[in-house]
This record gives structure tokens, sequence and C-alpha cells, in this order.
């Protein structure tokens, strides 16, 4: 029997043991010796630059009210657009290693024994933050749209509140993960075998932790953009989200914390 954990995060039932689970087998792939160069076998970008520069005509055009809000509240931020650019020019500052390349929870799997089950898609080799942002930055989406579950656990995507009160009752949601997102990174770091080219484990893992928030800060825009490519309306817990999206991309050291990527 599987337990998915989209399903269990969606139930508030995804636990540190989960959270260890997942750390332990994430760490056991990434320290197997990556083949070739970074990205060499369908790892996408972590960045689209050309769609972070501006959208053309057809991707316009195509594209629904609500995800052009998104887009626009990109676009029309500086700072934003340039904390992107960065990120994405750092891509290769560390050393490639395996990667399954689109870990989210809805892809994660557990056995009645506490083993990982999931689908290799997107699997290559790069960024090891890459893995480790995708995991957070689903916990942090999910307990933040759990703002608007409903008494069932379905999203009511009809409610809307105003932003003190989404900012109030997501900080209550980060709590209440932060025990999870804590032993997932403690479970990573415990059980990640470094080779000799990377024996500097306080180094690494510093880089390894800077940029796993910044790329939890962008997985939460791609999970916006995919979830209103049908909706003519952007809802106030999305523009929290991108708000907070933002916090992490522009200054992703003083988050290190709040996403459980503490010093050990």
């Amino acid at each position: 029997m599987f337990t998915n954990l989209a399903d269990m995060a969606n139930k508030r039932g995804l636990t540190s043991r989960h959270a260890q689970a997942v750390g332990r087998a994430v760490a056991r792939l990434h320290s197997e010796s990556a083949a070739g160069e970074p990205n060499d076998q369908g790892v996408p970008r972590c960045v689209p630059v050309d769609l972070v520069l501006g959208l053309d005509a057809e991707r316009w055009a195509s594209a629904s009210r609500a995800e052009l809000e998104v887009w626009s509240l990109l676009h029309g931020d500086r700072p934003l657009c340039r904390s992107l650019l960065e990120f994405a020019a750092g891509e290769r500052q560390l050393e490639p290693v395996p990667l399954h390349g689109d870990l989210r929870l809805e892809n994660i799997h557990l056995t009645g024994e506490g083993d990982v089950v999931t689908e290799l898609h997107s699997s290559g080799s790069g960024d090891p933050a890459r893995d480790l942002g995708r995991f957070l930055g689903d916990i942090v989406y999910w307990a933040l749209l759990s703002i608007i579950k409903d008494v069932d656990g379905t999203f009511s995507m009809d409610v809307d509140f105003d932003d003190r009160d989404i900012i109030e009752r997501g900080f209550l949601q980060l709590q209440d993960r932060s025990e999870v997102m804590v032993e997932f990174w403690s479970s990573y770091i415990d059980n990640l075998t470094l080779p000799a080219a990377r024996l500097d484990l306080h180094g690494w893992t510093n880089g390894v932790a800077v940029r796993t928030v910044s790329w939890a800060g962008w997985h939460m825009f791609e999970r916006m953009l995919a979830e209103n490519t049908y909706r003519n309306r952007l809802l106030s817990i999305y523009r929290c989200i991108a708000g907070i999206s933002r916090g992490l991309l522009l200054s992703p050291r003083d988050y290190r914390d709040t996403l459980g990527l503490v010093q050990l």
C-alpha cells in the first residue's frame, strides 16, 4: 500500500517521519556520482530567462487573465527580475549531482515500510538545491493554500480574504509545518555522503541552503502559473503567495530558518 505525500499534506497528515524518509532518499540520490555535465539529461533550466524578460505575443495571447496577472507582478518588479536573473546565472555554481528533477509532493509515495517510491520523469544531473527547493517550496505552497480549505478538506476558490487575514493565517500554517521542514533537511544532511572534492560540509551546505530558498521561491511562482491557467481572476491568496515567493528570491539568506534549513 502506498501513501501519497500530496494527499497527506492536504489532510494535514504530513509528519516528521515522512519528511525524514524523503530527506534520506534524496541524500542517497545526491550522493551518487553524477555522469556528464549539468542538465545533460533533459533537466530544464531553473528559470526561463526569456519569459522573465517578457512574454512574446503568442504566449501573451494564449495566457489566461489570472496568468497575466502573475506575470505582471513579476515583470513590474525590477528587483525581483534582477534576483531571478542572478539566480539563473548561478545555476552551475555548485557541483552537479544526480537529480530527481521534479520533487513535488504528488510525485512522492511512501510504502508501509517507509520506503520512498517515485517516478523519475525529469531526472538528470544538476543543482542539488533544485530537488530540495521544490520539496520545501511545495510544503509552503500547500500550507498557504490550506487557508482557503473547506471543512471537508477541499479547496474553495470562491473564498477570498483580506491581506492581513491571509498573512496571519499563513504564519500559523508555516509554524505548523516547521518541524517537518527541519526534519527533512536534517535527514538529508545526516545521510549525505560527500566525495573528497566536497569535504567542506559546512561550506557546501551553506551554498546549497541559500539556493534551496531561491528554488523554493521560484517553484511557488511556477505553481501559481500552473494553477491559474484557466482562471479569469487572481485570488488574494495567490497574491500573498507571490509576496512570500518574492521575499525568498530577494533575500534567501534571511529565510533559511523559515524553511527549516537550520545550521547543523
